[in-house]
């Protein structure tokens, strides 16, 4: 098991009143290191002050992980993008934290790798928690704000009233006014329209089973998927490159890219890992989904920054 200290006293005496925070397993790891990951997060989270656990009771806030490794001169160079989600499943914060190991370490799932990255990464994570949680996602659709409290005394004057005094009367042919006004009307929000084609590239099942695993992805997200582009839908294009390593590996690197309804390429992102030779000649199973369900979580600030783009 990953070696990681207990949560200290100190720690554990102030996490009563703290916000719950689910830690979910990182995707992306080979040899179900994304659970056991997840675990030794939650730990050093909790060394640093954060209720977290990997199966929190009640509401709570979501920490989630995406690992992509990138070849360095004698090791890999381990990238985690830790993604803060809230209650609602709305992402309120982003960071990435490098480590650096081995590539037997990493293809082994090497209990002290794993420790080591929880470790070094949990000071940074908490900040970003402790400076997140408590705050409001972000917002929808913009709806008429109430009047604030502060802007109402307890007399109930309006502001510029002085306390005491009658309302003006209605004008002439005006309809009389009514206790309680109706609320204006919010915003609908705008359901974003998007054109999933089939992954090219991969082997295997790949191109079926990834294609369907990025449309329920998104689809999850409350983005509507659409069979052929429309004015202002988007385009998200998977493809996959498969290239040697050594002994007996090889390295995948699956690249998604956001399209506007021109065909302009609006920004990609790449997933990347190391893999034994031919593991994914066959059926893709819950590989790709977890994939899928990583690569919508990194595709969110794309897909909002081309919506955004075609609506101005």
């Amino acid at each position: 098991m990953p070696v990681v200290r207990p949560v200290s006293p100190e720690a554990a005496a102030i996490l009563r009143d703290k916000v719950a925070v689910a830690v979910q397993p990182v995707a992306n790891l080979p040899a179900e290191g994304g659970e056991r990951l997840a675990a030794a997060m939650a730990v050093a989270l909790r060394n640093e002050g954060v209720a977290a656990d990997i199966d929190p009771q009640g509401p709570s806030y979501t920490l989630a992980g995406i690992a992509n490794v990138r070849e360095v001169p004698n090791e890999l160079e381990i990238k985690i993008s830790w993604f803060l989600l809230d209650p609602k499943g709305l992402r309120i914060a982003q960071q990435d934290q490098i480590t650096r190991g081995r590539v037997e370490d990493w293809i082994e799932g090497n209990d002290r790798l794993i420790s080591r990255i929880a470790n070094t990464n949990a000071k940074p994570v908490a900040s970003m928690v402790g400076l997140h949680t408590g705050q409001p996602g972000p917002v929808r659709a913009v709806a008429a704000a109430p009047q604030s409290a502060a802007e109402t005394p307890a007399n109930g004057a309006r502001p510029g009233e002085k306390p005491g005094a009658k309302p003006a009367p209605p004008a002439a042919g005006a309809p009389p006014a009514t206790t309680q006004q109706a609320a204006a009307t919010p915003a609908k929000p705008v359901v974003l329209r998007i054109v999933v084609p089939r992954v090219t590239g991969a082997p295997g099942d790949g191109p079926d089973s990834l294609t369907a695993g990025m449309k329920r992805a998104l689809g999850r997200r409350n983005f509507a998927i659409v069979a052929k582009p429309e004015p202002n839908s988007l385009t998200v294009r998977g493809k996959v490159e498969m290239k040697p390593f050594n002994n007996g590996r090889e390295v995948i690197t699956i690249t998604w890219a956001v399209l506007d309804s021109k065909n302009n390429q609006v920004g990609e992102i790449e997933q990347s890992n190391v893999i034994p030779s031919g593991s994914l000649n066959g059926e893709w199973g819950p590989i790709a989904r977890e994939i899928t369900v990583a690569a919508a979580e990194g595709l969110l600030d794309l897909l909002e920054k081309a919506s955004k783009a075609a609506r101005e």
